[in-house]
């Protein structure tokens, strides 16, 4: 099934039951897009995935997607805030001529399990496969220099804009809300830094994000 196909079945079966089990998804998932347990598969991480990965890799390269962009545009009630006081996560979604940079890992089918459970846990994002330009992959023993790659399909997670979770905020707005909010897994402030951090480890430039960056020290800094 070419892939733009497998894209639609996957979004018909997640919103066909907003309370389906993981696994039971998962499974038509990969089926949908002919991939069998022994399989590998490309993982395009744009977000927290890139310094916290729940899933082993053997490689890794940055990568570029067309006609998409990263925003914090995910409201989070759980991990990085509270029903009273929702903090703000990364979310991918679609605009034409855009471009938008990560890390695709090569990961096992079998991996997939453990980010399906932590991406899908409030039906925000859904699972679909982009078309990736990459350099060279590396692992850590690398030395090589990085050359480009022919464009691959990866699988990700683009943020479901008819979601009660996804928003679109001012940058003013997405500061107000990383600032405030604190959840289970920490705070929204440490979220943005550590993705930041990450982000800029990697080579990885998002003029938007930097200058949110900005905006959030100038406001530290003013109350410090």
């Amino acid at each position: 099934m070419p892939w733009h196909q497998a894209n639609n079945r996957i979004k018909q079966l997640v919103d066909s039951d907003i309370d389906i089990d993981h696994s039971s998804l998962l499974t038509d998932v990969l089926r949908t897009m002919g991939l069998k347990p022994e399989d590998r598969v490309r993982y395009f991480a744009y977000g927290s995935q890139i310094w916290a990965p729940c899933f082993e890799h053997s490689h890794q390269a940055v990568a570029t997607v067309d006609d998409f962009r990263r925003e914090y545009c995910v409201l989070s009630y759980l991990y990085r805030g509270t029903d009273r006081h929702p903090g703000l996560v990364l979310g991918l979604q679609g605009q034409p001529g855009a471009q938008v940079q990560g890390m695709v890992f090569e990961i096992s089918v079998q991996d997939l399990a453990p980010i399906f459970k932590q991406e899908m846990l409030t039906n925000v994002y859904y699972p679909a496969w982009v078309v990736t330009r990459s350099q060279s992959e590396s692992t850590p023993d690398s030395a090589a220099a990085p050359t480009k790659q022919p464009p691959e399909r990866a699988l990700t997670f683009i943020a479901r804009g008819c979601s009660d979770h996804c928003v679109r905020l001012s940058l003013a707005q997405q500061a107000d809300l990383i600032l405030s909010a604190e959840g289970a897994r920490g705070s929204s402030l440490a979220y943005f830094q550590q993705t930041q951090h990450a982000l800029q480890q990697a080579g990885v430039p998002d003029e938007q994000l930097s200058e949110l960056e900005q905006l959030i020290n100038q406001r530290l800094a003013e109350h410090s």
